[in-house]
């Protein structure tokens, strides 16, 4: 009988642990990737891909990058490096990301690039495209 109590209580306990309340997980979620380091781009042409090398970073070892995101108003593009936090018990390291950004511009001109940094701060960097 009191294997049968143990066994019950160690099951119940695994049972609580790993079920999801509210049908979420709050060890998942998306977060931003702050730029550290952008590459420099010195010029362009019109409908030939601009590559910027980025370097992201994340607070601890559950985080990984995910893609890009961009606004782009005019000739001024703002980039966001998107990643997720998978997991609740995390190294407390900080995490690099390097990774490609591609642009390919449609006209001629200059463009500003606005990598979004640490708080409300950005990496711009500027290419002239002919």
């Amino acid at each position: 009988m009191k294997n049968f109590l143990g066994i019950a209580l160690i099951y119940t306990t695994l049972l609580s642990c790993s079920s999801k309340k509210d049908g979420e997980d709050k060890c998942i979620y998306a977060v931003n990737l702050p730029a550290i380091e952008v590459s420099n781009v010195e010029k362009g042409t019109v409908n030939k891909s601009l590559t910027f090398d980025v370097k992201s970073q994340y607070h601890n070892g559950c985080g990984s990058f995910k893609d890009f995101s961009e606004k782009i108003e005019g000739n001024v593009i703002t980039i966001v490096a998107n990643g997720m936090n998978i997991g609740c018990i995390c190294t407390e390291a900080l995490v690099y990301f390097n990774k490609n950004y591609v642009f390919v511009p449609k006209q001629a001109g200059t463009y500003t690039f606005k990598f979004k940094s640490i708080q409300n701060s950005y990496i711009e960097k500027q290419v002239v495209v002919n």
